[in-house]
């Protein structure tokens, strides 16, 4: 939990807080803070640009899974890089 006696929030703090923010679920002075970061922080700007379009690709595949396990398919192909060419 953050101290919200703090005038300004720090990069760090806003990556913590960028979910919540999103959700509407902070505190007016902390979403103010948030804001006002945002206005000063190019990075933070665009991490937050990021997060949304994110979050918008993951709404726009819907709700069903996909088919097999494509957690298993990505440790595949990482193990395969990581032995490199043959």
């Amino acid at each position: 939990m953050r101290d919200e006696a703090l005038n300004e929030i720090t990069c760090r703090e806003f990556v913590e807080l960028v979910t919540e923010y999103f959700e509407g679920a902070l505190s007016a002075r902390t979403q103010n803070q948030v804001e006002e970061h945002l206005v000063m922080c190019r990075w933070c700007t665009t991490y937050a640009d990021q997060m949304r379009a994110t979050v918008a690709a993951l709404r726009a595949l819907g709700s069903d899974p996909p088919p097999g396990d494509p957690s298993a398919a990505v440790l595949a192909e990482l193990q395969r890089r990581r032995e490199g060419p043959r």
